[in-house]
């Protein structure tokens, strides 16, 4: 079924900010890695697709980041699913015609 996962992915105890980014790009390149569409922004990354697809790459994103960093991670997941959800794409190009 057509399925978005937003995923933030934070290392706890990293205080070092360049340190962060790239555990963080870990999860980036896992997710651009399994080829859905996806769209990064500031706090999370939204990944499109089949739930069926696009739910491990959630899991593979999260563990990604654990294991680059040897360290507590806390990964915040929102899930939307359903016929008629709209792009991520759709809803950034409505905005933007609001400003």
């Amino acid at each position: 079924m057509k399925s978005a996962v937003d995923i933030q992915c934070l290392p706890l105890g990293v205080s070092d900010k360049e340190e962060i980014y790239d555990l963080v790009d870990k999860a980036i390149e896992v997710i651009k890695k399994e080829g859905h569409d996806y769209t990064v922004s500031a706090f999370s990354t939204t990944i499109e697709g089949e739930l069926e697809e696009i739910w491990p790459t959630a899991l593979k994103a999260h563990l990604a980041v654990q294991e680059a960093s040897s360290e507590n991670v806390i990964s915040y997941i929102k899930l939307a699913t359903g016929p008629e959800l709209g792009t991520t794409a759709e809803k950034i190009d409505r905005q933007k015609g609001r400003h």
